[in-house]
């Protein structure tokens, strides 16, 4: 016998009868559900789009993207602006830049813009008082320390340092080894 909905509601704790908890957890049992129903019937069809040529494909992507755009605010620079940064992706794209560090300085750019203006106020506008500042805080002092780490990690410097400690090393564990033989 499939129990009902009300006695399956009847023996759900309080909170999560009530609360929006238990909506966002149904929800998304829901939505899973549905998702996969929609999912294993449409397999064909998703299919079928895959293997649709890029001679038809891309025409449909261009004229849906600048639709898309002009509708947002009716306006034709948007659709300048998209023509744009579209070439400035493709140039990306050619010369093999990478894409996360990039998205990262458009996001954290202004934050860190705000963030070094706070900086300098606190410090009276002095460079010294700024330099001084960063040296004074222990968090400043590890993150600055990594950064030139990181920077020195590039040089030619660092890997010839690193080269002469590896045959340092090899030297003491001959020795150590002759040692004890």
């Amino acid at each position: 016998m499939i129990p009902s909905w009300s006695s399956v509601v009847q023996f759900l704790p309080l909170s999560i009868r009530t609360s929006i908890l238990g909506v966002i957890v149904g929800a998304l049992i829901l939505s899973n559900i549905f998702m996969l129903v929609f999912g294993l019937t449409g397999v064909k069809i998703f299919t079928k789009i895959v293997e649709v040529p890029k001679g038809i494909l891309i025409p449909v992507i261009t004229i849906l993207s600048v639709i898309g755009s002009y509708t947002i605010n009716n306006n034709i620079n948007d659709i300048y602006w998209m023509i744009g940064f579209g070439i400035f992706g493709y140039i990306l794209k050619t010369y093999d830049y990478p894409v996360g560090p990039l998205v990262l300085g458009i996001i954290l750019g202004p934050l860190l813009d705000v963030s070094y203006r706070r900086a300098v106020m606190t410090a009276q506008g002095t460079i010294t008082g700024f330099l001084l500042d960063i040296l004074k805080n222990p968090i400043s002092l590890t993150l600055l320390t990594a950064i030139i780490v990181m920077i020195l990690a590039q040089n030619n410097i660092f890997t010839l340092l690193k080269d002469k400690l590896k045959s340092k090393n090899k030297e003491s564990d001959r020795e150590n080894k002759e040692k004890f033989i």
